[in-house]
């Protein structure tokens, strides 16, 4: 998780709007299409998937360790969407 939370660590991912570059409308269309698609992703993560009919016959705790693997995939989806929240604000206000 550390790594994905990091990556927005001081604007690090935020490009710089300059002569030689890409417009501020283009860079934003681009991070708002790619928030769409983690929308959709969102959208269809397999939450069926880890329903506990499916793990609870694993040893151990099977239906536990499934849940805790779904949280941190959907909780990696999120930080993701959080960074291109914070690279699209970023680049506006430049």
């Amino acid at each position: 998780m550390k790594e994905i939370i990091d990556m927005t660590k001081d604007n690090a991912g935020v490009p710089v709007i300059h002569m030689n570059g890409s417009s501020k409308n283009s860079l934003v269309k681009e991070w708002i299409a790619f928030n769409s698609a983690l929308e959709e992703a969102c959208n269809k993560f397999p939450f069926e998937s880890f329903h506990p009919r499916n793990h609870y016959v694993k040893e151990g705790d099977g239906e536990g360790e499934a849940e805790a693997y779904k949280a941190e995939m959907c909780e990696h989806l999120h930080a993701l969407k959080r960074c291109v929240q914070e690279n699209v604000a970023g680049i506006c206000q430049q």
